[in-house]
């Protein structure tokens, strides 16, 4: 019998979606946190005690297992017209369906386990934005754990980025090290390890305009958000490469990865 995959998008604004790209509709917030649980778990049951807290907190046992039990029904009847049930109702557990299943985090964090440099690429399009960016959880029972993945996942992709542009500068893929230097800044814009790799990686590419706009980016960034002045770090690399840009020595085959308070 062919199995009908449901993708299930947690990056970004949550989407469920069939193979041939017709979206699910799933209205309810506690609806989305719920898959986005099971999701997460990557097919290991999860208890239904556990479930009703998560979404519902203290308000009583008996009242939180009888809202969890409408919801899932809920669910289910919303997913009915998608060809397939993806969820494993039990006694006291609950879970997804891995066979039905193409869930986007599990697959990135699948892709940053492996490492390698194709791995890493995939992983880096596969995060597309902070774990259900569309819910604001401010309140909710769930508040604590949602902001604790979506953290989690963050620093996973902030990782395996770092790993990236080291190995886009070590092959010598300059635009592929600066589009990755660019999606860090995103999640982090206060590094200044990351400004100094890309004010370098501009200077590889004699655009000194664009390698000056990114120190002065980084100043004023440091200054406005931490109220003091950038690294010398930073400020000693951007002397030197435009003591470089004077005097033509403009060697970059130094390696991708450097130490704090080195240029690159």
């Amino acid at each position: 019998m062919e199995l009908h995959i449901i993708q299930v998008n947690l990056f970004g604004t949550f989407g469920l979606h069939t193979a041939d790209q017709r979206a699910v509709q799933l209205t309810s917030k506690k609806g989305q946190v719920l898959l986005t649980r099971l999701a997460l778990a990557q097919e290991r049951q999860v208890s239904r005690e556990r479930l009703a807290a998560l979404l519902w907190g203290s308000i009583g046992p008996a009242q939180a297992r009888n809202s969890l039990r409408q919801l899932l029904f809920e669910i289910r009847r919303q997913l009915a017209g998608c060809g397939g049930d993806i969820l494993r109702i039990e006694r006291d557990a609950v879970s997804l369906d891995a066979r039905r299943t193409d869930i986007d985090a599990a697959r990135f964090q699948a892709l940053t386990r492996r490492g390698d440099y194709q791995s890493l690429i995939d992983a880096a399009a596969c995060y597309t934005g902070d774990l259900l960016e569309n819910i604001a959880a401010e309140g909710e029972p769930f508040e604590p754990w949602l902001v604790g993945q979506r953290e989690h996942l963050r620093q996973g992709a902030i990782r395996s980025l770092r790993t990236l542009l080291d190995e886009h500068r070590r092959r010598g893929c300059v635009d592929e090290a600066i589009e990755t230097a660019g999606r860090l800044l995103m999640l982090e814009p206060l590094d200044e390890a990351t400004h100094r790799a890309l004010m370098s990686l501009y200077a590889e590419q004699r655009r000194w305009g664009a390698m000056d706009r990114q120190y002065h980016i980084c100043s004023a960034m440091v200054r406005r958000h931490l109220n003091t002045e950038p690294e010398n770090a930073t400020a000693h690399l951007h002397r030197q490469l435009h003591g470089r840009r004077r005097t033509g020595l403009l060697d970059f085959r130094e390696p991708a990865s450097w130490p704090a308070g080195q240029s690159a």
